[in-house]
């Protein structure tokens, strides 16, 4: 029994490794592709705004 514990916790640690992790230096250089943004709301409150050239969000800065 321990050893199929021990195997599915090692697989499980596999998966949790393999996961995206954000990293804003990463997103910058994505965006600087993008060369002018055009921000359009994404939802019925317009609170999220999302680029239509590269599809950055940002918070609409009204709100």
């Amino acid at each position: 029994m321990y050893l199929v514990e021990f195997i599915i916790k090692k697989i499980r640690n596999l998966k949790r490794k393999n996961k995206a992790v954000y990293n804003p230096v990463q997103e910058e250089e994505i965006n600087s592709d993008c060369e002018g943004h055009v921000y359009l709301p994404i939802d019925s409150t317009k609170e999220i705004l999302a680029c239509k050239n590269c599809g950055h969000i940002i918070k609409s800065p009204k709100a």
